[in-house]
C-alpha cells in the first residue's frame, strides 16, 4: 500500500487482520469510493473468492463473473464503471467474454462480434470515447500477432493488428490516448508505439511509470 508525505511517497507495510490467500494471475482495479477490487486468480480452487480493500481491511466478496485466471480489467467511461474481459479457466482454456460492473452490479456484455485471442491489456480511450482491447494470437510457431479491438456501444470491432517487433514491456493509457512500449532486448532502445506508428522513446521514463516486463499500467 502507498503512503504519501509532503514531496515524497513510499511503500509501507500495513497490518491487516485478514488478507487474500496467496495467488497469481489476478487483477486489481480501483472502484468508486476508494475501494480496490482484487479479481481473478486461483481458478482451480473451488473455495477461492474475490476481495475488496476499503483502505483499512480486506473482505472477501462474491461477484457474478465466473472464476478465472488472468483477466484484464479497466475503468470505464463513468466513475462507477469497470470492465473485465477474458482470462483462462482452471484447465487453461482461453475465455473471450466481457463483463461490466455498472451501478454496483456485474452483467455480461452481449456482442455480435467476440474478440479472438488471449487478452493482454485493456483501457478506456477518452479521446475516441471507446474501450480499447488488445489480444494476442499465435499465427505461426515463431510469430504472435497483436490485435486491437474497440467497443463503441454496439459490439467489438477489429481496428488493427501488428506483429510485435520486440517484447511488450508496458501498456499505458496517458493523456487520453492508448500506447505501448516495446524493446528488442535489455540493451536495445525502447520504442514508443501509438496510432500504428513506432518511434524511439525518450531516454527518460515518464514520471510515474515503472517499466515492468509483462505488466500493464494505466495512468
Amino acid at each position: 500500500l502507498v503512503a504519501g508525505a509532503t514531496g515524497q511517497a513510499q511503500w509501507l507495510p500495513t497490518a491487516v487482520s485478514a488478507a487474500p490467500p496467496a495467488r497469481d494471475d489476478f487483477a486489481l482495479v480501483p472502484l468508486t469510493g476508494g475501494q480496490l477490487l482484487l479479481v481473478g486468480g486461483a481458478a482451480a480452487s473451488p473455495s477461492a473468492s474475490d476481495w475488496l480493500w476499503d483502505g483499512l481491511a480486506w473482505q472477501p466478496t462474491a461477484i457474478a463473473v465466473p472464476r478465472r485466471d488472468a483477466p484484464v480489467v479497466a475503468r470505464g467511461d463513468h466513475a462507477d464503471s469497470v470492465w473485465l474481459h477474458g482470462g483462462r479457466t482452471a484447465t487453461g482454456a482461453v475465455l473471450n467474454d466481457t463483463w461490466v460492473l455498472q451501478n454496483g452490479a456485474w452483467s455480461p456484455l452481449v456482442a455480435s462480434t467476440t474478440p479472438t485471442g488471449r487478452a493482454v491489456g485493456m483501457a478506456y480511450h477518452a479521446i475516441g470515447a471507446c474501450m480499447v482491447l488488445v489480444t494476442e494470437v499465435a499465427v505461426l510457431p515463431t510469430q504472435t500477432d497483436y490485435r486491437t479491438w474497440q467497443w463503441r456501444g454496439a459490439s467489438w470491432e477489429l481496428v488493427g493488428a501488428f506483429a510485435l517487433v520486440g517484447e511488450l514491456l508496458l501498456g499505458l493509457h496517458r493523456g487520453g490516448d492508448v500506447h505501448h512500449l516495446e524493446q528488442d532486448g535489455p540493451q536495445s532502445p525502447v520504442r514508443f508505439a501509438h496510432g500504428g506508428n513506432r518511434e524511439i522513446a525518450p531516454d527518460h521514463t515518464p514520471i510515474g511509470v515503472a517499466i515492468a516486463l509483462g505488466q500493464a499500467v494505466v495512468l
